[in-house]
């Protein structure tokens, strides 16, 4: 900085001083924002890997399509998310196409909702980013075009004259003689492992993941008091893990022996647990 004609000696090293304080702490600042973007991208791509596996595929493949076709499309701002962009993506190369497990059905709503998600999901990314400034991309015009579609999806299915009780209480079994044949079942087949897994799952309400990931560990035996004359032991499982419980919070499921010698809980705790 050169000295000004008629500025003080006094006056010009206050000048001076004070701009280097300002340009060290423009540096500093600098440097901690890096910093602090850094710590939030490494906490985005730490949430994106420990995503349960069939929702990281499903979300990559939707956001891939996205991205793909913003390419394809030239959009000035790339693939930055927008309400407007999401509904022209899923007017034009979503909704109407055909179905990629099924070539004779078209895409429903469940799909397309699917795809909202998965953008949204994209959205948040950028904006945590600070890479996309926009509004949410759920616009008015998104949610209306997600109706339409699900009011359309309907109409299909009456008109086509779809099983309508598929997914619905009439798709399962309801009955104890439908449920002891399915158990019966798993025995002809000769499938020991199956049938533990299929038990656990009715009686604990759990999910397939949570049954296929238990171990040993994750198993022990509870003596209640009170109960009669008879020792009476539960079976006690920890769930620390599964869609519905990503964050390692403890749950316990409890399975007592079924006062029904005929019920097929009895062999389940004796395959499991050695209880006679």
């Amino acid at each position: 900085m050169e000295r000004r004609s008629g500025v003080s000696i006094r006056s010009y090293a206050a000048a001076v001083a004070t701009r280097l304080a300002y340009e060290g702490a423009s540096a500093s600042g600098v440097d901690v924002q890096l910093e602090i973007d850094e710590s939030e991208r490494a906490t985005i791509q730490t949430t994106l890997d420990t995503r349960p596996i069939n929702t990281k595929r499903k979300y990559d493949g939707y956001q891939n399509e996205f991205v793909q076709w913003c390419t394809s499309r030239g959009f000035q701002d790339k693939d930055t998310v927008t309400g407007g962009k999401l509904h022209l993506f899923l007017s034009s190369m979503v909704i109407g196409r055909k179905s990629k497990k099924n070539a004779e059905k078209t895409v429903g709503g469940s799909t397309v909702c699917g795809y909202v998600n998965a953008l949204v999901d994209l959205y948040n990314q950028q904006v945590t980013l600070r890479t996309n400034s926009n509004p949410h991309p759920r616009t008015t015009a998104v949610k209306q075009l997600i109706k339409n579609v699900q009011a359309t999806t309907t109409q299909t299915k009456k008109k086509n004259y779809e099983d309508r009780g598929i997914g619905s209480l009439l798709d399962g079994y309801s009955s104890v003689q439908q449920f002891q044949q399915i158990c019966d079942a798993f025995l002809t087949l000769n499938d020991l492992r199956g049938r533990v897994a299929f038990l656990l799952s009715h009686f604990g309400l759990l999910r397939g993941e949570n049954v296929r990931d238990l171990e040993f560990a994750d198993m022990f035996s509870q003596k209640l008091d009170g109960e009669g004359y008879q020792t009476c032991t539960a079976l006690v499982l920890l769930i620390q893990h599964g869609k519905t419980n990503t964050f390692g919070k403890m749950q316990h499921v409890g399975y007592m022996r079924n006062k029904d010698i005929e019920s097929p809980s009895r062999p389940l705790l004796n395959l499991k647990t050695g209880m006679t």
